[in-house]
């Protein structure tokens, strides 16, 4: 469990959500509903997107961390996605606004109505 950033549950701790092969299927089958917990998932949303379109892949998230978890893989993946989608550089002008702060109606052409 990772002290700094204060989860009650992991997601990364135990095997509750890394189901193997139909686990999660028949779970759902026989209880007909599966239940997360919504304060973690919640968490771990907010915080990527925070993260995704602030990351600089410093790697000081990670030289934080004192469960070694390897916070610098997951993050740059996600905010290198997210910064080619909206041309911004994190870290580049401090000038420029944070992607998710702006809306222009001709910056995602390709996405549907």
């Amino acid at each position: 469990m990772c002290p700094i950033c204060y989860c009650l549950d992991c997601l990364f701790d135990g095997g509750g959500f890394l189901p193997s092969g139909d686990d999660l299927l028949n779970l759902l089958w026989r209880e007909q509903v599966v239940d997360l917990p919504h304060n973690v998932l919640l968490y771990h949303f907010v915080r990527m997107y925070h993260v995704a379109q602030s990351c600089t892949a410093c790697g000081a998230c990670e030289e934080a961390c004192p469960m070694n978890i390897p916070l610098t893989r997951f993050f740059k993946a996600s905010s290198e996605r997210i910064q080619r989608t909206f041309s911004y550089k994190a870290g580049g002008d401090f000038e420029e606004p944070l992607p998710f702060t702006t809306y222009r109606e001709d910056e995602l052409p390709d996405a549907a109505d």
